[in-house]
């Protein structure tokens, strides 16, 4: 069996753009904050990277792999709360709005095959 990498796209539309982009947008920013809150010796010691790290977060030179992500967002409520609005499990107008966007793509490019 391979593996199709177009498979899960609707009429070259990825059913999961939007909300990749709406993630890539407010993460950026979200990142840079919690970098700049704390002094970047401390938030550095308390995530396992040197602060070097924590000043390229704060200037948007690097991004994170997902183990500092993780350690990040455990280090920052927002952080988690805005994880949980990605992925849907925070309820909320947020959440909400991207759930319709999404949907709104989808029914614009019905898949093939789907229709009622």
């Amino acid at each position: 069996m391979s593996f199709n990498n177009n498979s899960r796209k609707i009429r070259g539309v990825s059913t999961v753009t939007v909300a990749l982009a709406r993630i890539e947008q407010e993460g950026r920013a979200l990142l840079r904050d919690v970098a700049g809150r704390s002094p970047a010796k401390t938030l550095a010691r308390a995530i396992g990277k040197t602060p070097r790290h924590i000043y390229n977060l704060r200037d948007g030179e690097c991004q994170t792999g997902w183990l500092t992500f993780i350690a990040l967002a455990q280090q920052a409520p927002e952080l988690r709360q805005a994880v949980a609005r990605w992925l849907g499990l925070a309820p909320g107008p947020e959440s909400a709005a991207l759930r319709a966007e999404i949907e709104a793509v989808l029914a614009r490019h019905p898949e093939e095959g789907m229709r009622e």
